[in-house]
């Protein structure tokens, strides 16, 4: 099976949750025999084959708009130059997908006009919904992205999410049958987490870069945005620290957007500002701002909880990465997290509440007992680290979710008749005689 997928983010470009899952399934579905093409934005326009069966195709146009008051014409320039580049790989390059794949609102205009231009079945997935889950942090939903999420919706031939919290926030939004909605986890090649990077030596160096000997680690990684419950996080820390002298708290992560301008000590200034009324011990609060992969590895193996306090999560990465790295996980009791971290077999859950203004608020008392909890006890620690390792082993690998995935492109495309369609009316519809206009908004 030929896949087109359509996203808006690709590694190596700015990479969020969206990023990692596209670059997963492609090399997932690519395992599996399919061909996969990703139509992906960026500054330079480049053809990439990324590994087997994987290509990928940065077609020109910013990853991100520039302010916004230009967001609309991004938006605009993003889908015509997505569906010109996929024309051109269509017409002259040859391309004949069976499946066309987008992810979030950003794109779908672009697969839609392609799905019917070239009568290919649309699948799309929903990582996340504006409506109404940027609420829960205090942000307003733009009517402009809640109607493309409408579409995404109600429009596509196939729909998947990534839990089913989300599931239920899609057909209890957008009016839709929980039977049209295919759940599928999120995966990943847990190899990263999994296999040691170091020898011991390596890892009592970097330990002592954090920590004495003895003492414990607490790890975040993630964006620092209002989203991740960030001031819970560092209220908790604030609190746990006062009682123990033992602990530090790693933070790896930068706010949205700057994670290539703003290094440790930048975050570090800013957090100090934001948090210095309750917060005075910065010595053993690390906060390493934005680090690569195998440098997360890497700090996951001297760690010894992970806590994911996020007001929401459609899914949970950091939570599985924790997980796979053999950490127990301390985690909010919402979303995909919740789905994803078994209450007292592979970590803790932490309550969140909703406030009179219809803001989430994390329990900050729960969460400092919960740290304390797992401090205190080395061998719970050490049965829920083998316990989340086995269940991201089993559950949330990237071949599963490829696997799950390719059963929905194969529902579609012979819910759709494409295969026999595909083969006697390419020859016609690869060159249409007029280019499509810009995306309905």
């Amino acid at each position: 099976m030929n896949v087109l997928i359509v996203t808006s983010e690709y590694p190596p470009e700015i990479v969020g949750g969206l990023g990692t899952h596209v670059f997963e399934l492609a090399h997932g579905i690519g395992r599996l025999g399919c061909e996969a093409h990703v139509l992906a934005p960026s500054k330079f326009k480049r053809t990439v084959n990324d590994g087997p069966n994987v290509t990928v195709h940065f077609f020109s146009n910013e990853a991100s708009a520039p302010d916004p008051a230009a967001a609309m014409q991004w938006f605009i320039d993003l889908n015509k130059n997505c569906v010109l580049e996929a024309r051109r790989l269509i017409v002259k390059g040859g391309l004949r997908p069976d499946v066309i794949h987008c992810h979030d609102w950003l794109n779908f205009p672009a697969a839609y006009q392609l799905g019917k231009l070239y009568k290919i079945p649309v699948v799309g997935t929903v990582h996340l919904l504006q409506n109404p889950i940027v609420k829960w942090w205090g942000d307003s939903p733009q009517a402009e992205i809640v109607k493309q999420e409408r579409d995404l919706c109600r429009k596509s031939d196939a729909l998947i999410t990534v839990s089913r919290s989300m599931r239920e926030l899609i057909t209890g939004t957008h009016g839709i049958s929980e039977g049209q909605v295919h759940v599928v986890y999120n995966g990943m090649d847990v190899q990263h987490f999994t296999k040691p990077r170091m020898t011991a030596a390596e890892r009592d160096e970097l330990r002592r870069s954090f920590a004495a000997p003895g003492d414990k680690i607490v790890i975040y990684a993630g964006r620092l945005t209002p989203q991740k419950g960030i001031p819970a996080l560092i209220e908790s820390a604030a609190r746990v620290m006062g009682e123990r002298k033992d602990v530090h708290y790693v933070i790896a992560g930068a706010p949205d957007f700057t994670q290539e301008l703003w290094d440790a000590a930048r975050i570090t200034e800013e957090a100090r500002k934001m948090f210095s009324g309750f917060f005075h011990d910065w010595d053993r609060l690390h906060m390493v701002g934005r680090i690569s992969r195998e440098r997360l590895a890497a700090l996951y193996e001297i760690s010894d909880v992970a806590v994911v306090p996020s007001l929401y999560e459609p899914f949970g990465y950091a939570a599985v990465e924790a997980m796979a790295a053999g950490l127990p996980v301390i985690a909010s009791e919402v979303g995909g997290l919740a789905e994803i971290v078994l209450e007292g077999e592979t970590g803790l859950l932490v309550p969140v509440s909703e406030n009179e203004a219809g803001w989430h608020e994390v329990d900050v008392e729960k969460l400092c007992a919960a740290n304390h909890a797992l401090l205190g006890d080395p061998e719970l620690r050490a049965r829920m680290g083998r316990a989340g390792r086995r269940r991201v082993l089993s559950e949330f690998n990237s071949d599963r979710m490829a696997a799950a995935t390719l059963d929905v492109y194969r529902r579609c495309v012979s819910r759709a008749g494409a295969e026999s369609s595909a083969a006697t009316d390419w020859p016609r519809a690869a060159a249409p005689a007029a280019v499509p206009a810009a995306p309905a908004l």
